[in-house]
């Protein structure tokens, strides 16, 4: 997570512990430099969170796609959602973007065998695979190269089995962070193209109301009957996300109609921002006077 989505992951972990009231595990957020007003803001939300500076290859390697390709600089963060693969001593790992809002529990892909449980991206849900070489989405049967991914999977929300990270698993993914392997790629989408080649055929699908492609909102409605109220998750794979408000304005600006469609989720997310917000605040005051201090975080007793 980088300073700019701090906003996000308070929502987001926020949500998801509402829906997860017997939740038990540790919640990791992995940052790249984090500063520690930052971190307090969160520690001061939720007891025990757990911060994780992105792993030292994982960042060199990042820097070394930068140099090559300077226009992807901005997009590096997203390989972030790796170094949940380093996470061992697990019996599940959930990794969640930090642009989610939990409406419901998420037991089921909790609950999932396999190596890693997953929802479709963009291109499985408008009826689509992908081209291996290229990444680009395609039409069953059309020319493509000798490989096609069948199930292309969006990597904002994943279920990862625990007996899968470890050093090997993680190393192996890092492997392909590197400018070799985006060469003839058409659609850049960095961990997603990692983890989709990687996985293969060895992921468990779910039904896309496990994530809520909002970018994808009228293919969900019309070919797969999902609205925003059958989502266990919403997640805002927009360019305007709610928390910024330039961006987020532009969006609105330039997209009236689907911005005036997704209001409903938008306003869900602000209530829930109020929601953690206040808690946050409420528990600072009462650790204040309790201590006559700050509240700092307590040894960790949630997971995500």
């Amino acid at each position: 997570m980088t300073a700019g989505f701090v906003p996000g992951a308070l929502v987001a972990i926020g949500s998801f512990l509402k829906a997860h009231p017997r939740f038990e595990g540790e919640v990791v957020v992995f940052h790249d430099g984090l500063p520690s007003k930052l971190r307090d803001v969160l520690g001061g939300a939720f007891d025990g969170l757990r911060f994780e500076r992105v792993s030292a290859e994982l960042e060199s390697r990042c820097k070394a796609l930068g140099d090559a390709f300077p226009q992807w600089r901005d997009r590096l963060p997203r390989f972030f959602t790796l170094e949940a693969f380093r996470l061992g001593g697990y019996r599940k790992v959930l990794y969640c973007d930090a642009d989610l809002l939990f409406q419901g529990h998420v037991d089921a892909l909790l609950d999932a065998p396999g190596e890693l449980a997953c929802c479709g991206d963009r291109a499985y849900i408008a009826g689509e695979c992908r081209d291996a070489a290229s990444y680009l989405p395609m039409r069953r049967g059309e020319g493509c190269s000798s490989r096609v991914i069948e199930k292309p999977f969006n990597s904002g929300l994943l279920a990862i089995d625990g007996a899968l990270p470890g050093p090997r698993c993680h190393g192996e993914l890092l492997e392909l962070v590197t400018p070799s392997t985006w060469r003839g790629v058409r659609d850049v989408l960095m961990d997603q193209l990692v983890l989709n080649r990687y996985f293969a055929g060895r992921q468990t699908m779910f039904d896309s109301s496990h994530n809520y492609l909002l970018g994808s909102a009228e293919a969900l409605k019309k070919r797969h009957r999902l609205d925003i109220d059958a989502a266990r998750v919403l997640h805002f794979n927009l360019p305007g996300k709610p928390w910024m408000v330039e961006s987020w304005l532009a969006w609105n600006l330039g997209h009236p109609q689907e911005a005036l469609a997704l209001s409903p989720a938008f306003e869900r997310w602000q209530a829930m921002l109020r929601e953690c917000t206040k808690d946050a605040l409420l528990r600072e005051v009462f650790n204040r006077g309790k201590r006559g201090a700050a509240l700092s975080a307590k040894p960790s007793r949630h997971a995500r």
